[in-house]
């Protein structure tokens, strides 16, 4: 007979578990943040790609999308905590917090200490003048034109799953990354809810996967996927992961794709200018091209379809979730794509490359 004292130890030892791999966790992360180039070969190198690798064709091959593994566990873990708590009259507050400490230490054994390694590139900061933005955007409307005319009725066509992930491992074995098995990122029949928390994709490291709504266009859509692609791949920065996107659909032998790689960068060109100097951004909007213009139209109205549930709620849980994570500039790290775009297209001209 186990008398009621003894099994309470018994849990207690069960559940420190928990804390005893989230301690784990915390000192192999201080490691690596003191010695990158540590964490870079044991984890980055050697870890996270076995990891992928044995992930992607095991449990990855499931045919279904494995948040819904991810939301049993979770929503099971935590009742069964309660219901062992309540029968054996144990301390539920430990048991809950031991709970979500080995949820934190998955976190981070799944994907979290790339956070801690290396980003993908060096570059300099531009300290683009406004001169340069109204210059380069003009440049850009003249691209669109082109790539408009050749995309044209082939826009709304779809690109096959391993084509865009092919795509994105091209642009970062040229970088030299680790590459690794075959990652899932799936458009969810959702209704337009994850884009009115405020998303327009998540890669989620407890299901080894990426999500994003399909709702979105392929015209925004593609552009997406392939920024989450990134992130499976162990790419923590989002500038990076814009700039792996766009490197990846501007170098496609698909003409929608290239046209949908370059209307991002042109976007977001625009979204520069017009915070500096409105004039010129004006100047910009009449020289869009026609069909141009009316594709970045019918995006601005397909995202009013879908509005925030609280507005700016979304950009604001990223912007503390990046900060924690250890990148000072929160969510301002998406504006350094157009730093690493500009670098890419003006210091190297030999990396143009034509399909």
């Amino acid at each position: 007979m186990e008398y009621p004292e003894s099994a309470h130890r018994k849990n207690r030892k069960r559940f420190s578990s928990g804390w005893g791999s989230l301690v784990i966790v915390l000192l192999l992360l201080l490691a690596f943040t003191l010695f990158p180039s540590f964490g870079n070969l044991i984890y980055r190198h050697l870890f996270f790609p076995a990891f992928r690798f044995v992930w992607d064709y095991t449990i990855g091959l499931l045919p279904f999308p494995l948040v819904l593994l991810v939301i049993i566990a979770l929503v099971g873990g935590f009742i069964h905590a309660i219901i062992k708590s309540v029968r054996g009259q144990r301390n539920i507050l430990w048991m809950l917090t031991g709970w979500l400490a080995s949820w934190v230490a998955s976190f981070f054994w799944m994907w979290g200490f790339h956070y801690a390694c290396p980003n993908l590139m060096t570059y300099t900061p531009q300290q683009l003048r406004t001169a340069d933005y109204h210059a380069w955007a003009l440049s850009q409307a003249a691209e669109l034109d082109s790539l408009r005319r050749l995309a044209s009725g082939t826009l709304d066509d779809e690109l096959p799953a391993d084509s865009l992930r092919q795509a994105v491992k091209r642009v970062l074995r040229e970088h030299d990354w680790p590459l690794s098995g075959a990652p899932e990122v799936h458009a969810l029949r959702d209704g337009g809810w994850i884009r009115r928390l405020g998303i327009a994709g998540i890669y989620l490291p407890y299901a080894g996967e990426a999500y994003t709504s399909a709702t979105f266009t392929p015209l925004a859509r593609h552009f997406i996927m392939a920024h989450e692609l990134s992130h499976a791949y162990g790419v923590t920065h989002e500038g990076e992961a814009d700039y792996v996107a766009w490197q990846a659909l501007r170098t496609s032998p698909a003409p929608a794709l290239r046209y949908a790689g370059a209307l991002q960068l042109f976007m977001q060109l625009r979204g520069a200018l017009r915070a500096q100097h409105d004039s010129l951004w004006r100047h910009v909007v009449q020289q869009t091209p026609r069909l141009v213009q009316r594709d970045i139209e019918l995006l601005r109205l397909d995202n009013g379809r879908y509005p925030e549930w609280r507005k700016g709620l979304g950009e604001r849980v990223n912007d503390r979730y990046l900060k924690l994570m250890g990148q000072a500039d929160g969510v301002a790290t998406y504006d350094l794509f157009l730093d690493m775009a500009w670098q890419e297209l003006h210091s190297s001209p030999s990396h143009e490359q034509q399909p």
